[in-house]
């Protein structure tokens, strides 16, 4: 169950930071989006249920090209163009 004081959190960061601070963690420290998103929830106390709201534009389709690459996702039709 999601609290008040997370849900407060949450919407302090914008989806924008998130993104940034997600890819800034991808480069430097060379982990992969999903290791990113949940290093960034455990260093920041939230549920990374809870993050999926921050999770748009470009960062979801990188994830999702991710999760298909290593058999998490089935592959779509789009993603077979690149």
């Amino acid at each position: 169950m999601e609290t008040k004081t997370e849900n407060l959190n949450l919407n302090i960061i914008s989806k924008q930071s998130f993104a940034l601070a997600i890819e800034k963690l991808v480069k430097t420290k060379e982990m992969s989006y999903v290791e990113a998103i949940i290093h960034y929830c455990d260093a920041n106390g939230f549920d990374p249920v809870d993050i999926s709201k921050l999770c748009v534009g470009s960062l979801k389709e990188k994830l999702e090209a991710e999760a298909q690459r290593n058999n998490l996702l089935p592959k779509s039709s789009h993603s077979l163009l690149f």
